[in-house]
Parts: structure tokens; sequence; C-alpha cells
């Protein structure tokens, strides 16, 4: 046993599994390191090296550029992991998902402003006209629902690629609608198709980062898209006030 105020060298120690826990225990594998650099507050920083797993193949515990986060989950060799791609690659597929879950709120709140001119243009009152924000929301948790199934069975990336083309498609079909008849149907199916989207974000951030860069990512991803509900209705009413017209917000 070491005294106090020596350094003495970490170890990690591998123990073999035996079925009869009262047996006694003997270490399979012993790897020692030594630091000589201590941090400031006297922990140390055990430096993780290779050591054999079960089957007796050695193997290396990989870590973060810091030098001693354990990188989790662990890493394959395949370039294609997604845990393996260029870190501006990664920014570029968080940013994407941010917009995408910003625009399925957006799209949500942008039409308040435009509920008087709808209501002019159709001769009917504001609160029915308002009847198709109310179901673009209940069809929006709906889709949210629908989407994580669907995530699991064709993929991340088709489920988001085709959620966010159909339901920009339908979102031109509402700018062009004649009737209140067809722009209602179209907001419902507007909402039912623009949330799984936003579902998939955190699919995708599990897949790209490690776990000890969840929290930041989903922190960066959470932040954009909580103020699409917000900036729905204050773009929207400029619009409105300058343009004249509501199938420009829509």
């Amino acid at each position: 046993m070491a005294e106090i105020g020596e350094k003495p060298p970490s170890t990690v120690e591998v123990w073999d599994e035996l079925p009869n826990l009262h047996h006694s225990r003997q270490p399979a594998h012993v790897e020692e390191t030594t630091r000589d650099d201590h941090p400031r507050n006297g922990a140390i920083l055990l430096d993780v090296g290779a050591k054999c797993d079960a089957e007796g193949f050695q193997r290396t515990i990989r870590l973060a550029k810091d030098g001693h986060t354990v990188l989790v989950p662990q890493p394959s060799d395949d370039a294609q992991d997604p845990l393996n791609w260029p870190n501006s690659k990664k920014q570029c597929m968080l940013i994407t998902l941010a917009v995408a879950a910003f625009m399925a709120d957006f799209q949500a709140t942008s039409g308040v402003p435009c509920l008087i001119p709808q209501a002019a243009e159709w001769h009917i009152t504001p609160n029915q006209v308002n009847y198709s924000g109310n179901l673009n929301i209940i069809m929006a948790g709906i889709g949210g629902i629908l989407g994580i199934p669907a995530l699991y069975f064709w993929g991340r990336a088709p489920v988001a690629f085709w959620s966010i083309l159909i339901s920009t498609f339908l979102q031109i079909g509402c700018a062009r609608a004649q009737s209140f008849d067809t722009f209602y149907a179209l907001r419902a199916l507007v909402g039912l198709t623009c949330q799984p989207a936003l579902t998939a974000g955190l699919a995708f951030i599990q897949d790209m980062f490690f776990f000890h860069e969840h929290a930041r990512k989903i922190g960066v991803w959470a932040a954009i898209f909580l103020f699409a509900p917000y900036f729905g209705p204050l773009f929207g009413n400029f619009i409105v006030a300058q343009t004249g017209s509501w199938r420009i917000v829509q």
C-alpha cells in the first residue's frame, strides 16, 4: 500500500467472471500506467490502455479529444458510422434538423395574423377560420405519435425527408386554396405530415453524437424550435401588414 503523499501508479484490473460468487477471484490482466501531470485538485486521471475482452481479443477504449472522457457509445472503424462523420457534417445536420423542427411549429402559429383577411375573403367569422388552426395543432400531435414507429420501420432519413417534402407541397396548396373547406382539409394534412421531422431530431442526435455531447446538442436543437411559436405571429403580422395578402404567409 502506498504511503500518503506518494504518487502510486494507476492500476486497471480486469477480473475473470466465475459462476460461483463464493470462489476467490484472480486478476486475468493488469494494465498499469503512471502520470506525472496530476491535476491541481489532486485527482488522478487514468490512462485507459489496451485490455482483453471475454474472448481474449485485444481492444482499445477510445477517448475524446480531452484525453480522459470515454466515448459512449464506442465508435466503430466504419467511416460511414454517423459517430465518425466530420464535425462540420454533424453541425450541418444539427442545424438542418433544428430548422425542420422550427418550421413544424412556425406554420402552426403563422396563420394567426391571417384570420381577419381570410374571414373577409370567405365571408365567415374569424372564429370559424380559426377552426383550421385548431385542427392543425391536433393533427400535429397525432403526426408526432405516428412518426415514432415510422422512424424505426423506415429509418430516420426517409421519414424526415418525405415528411418535409410532402408538408411543403401541402403548404403550397394552402396558399392557393380558393375555399375554406379546401384550406381546412389541407391545414389538417400539413399538421399531420410536418411533425415526424421534429420527432426525428432526437434520434438523429443520438446517432451522430456521443453521450457527453447530448446535452449541449439537444439544447441547441430545442432552443431553435422553441422560438417558433413566437416568431410565427411576429413575422406573419409584418408580412400581412406590408403585402395585404395572407397567401404569402401560408
